[in-house]
C-alpha cells in the first residue's frame, strides 16, 4: 500500500485486478486476496492486522476484512482530527 492511499482506494484496485483476472486461468482465490491485503497493508494497521490474522480462516472473507480496515482507518482519522 502506497503512502497517501486509503484503505477503500487500495482495497478497490485489488478487487479491480481480481475481477480482471477472475475471466482468465488466473483467477484469485478470496484466501489469497486475504492474505495479500494483510501482508501489504500499512503498518498503522498493525494491531488490527493481528486481530483478524488470529480469527478462523472462515472468518476471515474480503468483506469481514474490508469492513474491519475501513473501520480502523476511520478511527485513525478520526484521531488525528
Amino acid at each position: 500500500m502506497k503512502p497517501g492511499t486509503s484503505v477503500t482506494e487500495y482495497i478497490s484496485s485489488l478487487l479491480a485486478i481480481d475481477q480482471e483476472l477472475a475471466t482468465t486461468e488466473e483467477a484469485i482465490s478470496d484466501t489469497t486476496i486475504v492474505c495479500h491485503l494483510l501482508r501489504t497493508i500499512s503498518e498503522s494497521f498493525a494491531i488490527t492486522v493481528g486481530v483478524l490474522k488470529n480469527k478462523a480462516s472462515k472468518e476471515q472473507t474480503v468483506d469481514a476484512v474490508t469492513v474491519a480496515l475501513i473501520e480502523e482507518e476511520t478511527l485513525l482519522v478520526q484521531r488525528n482530527d
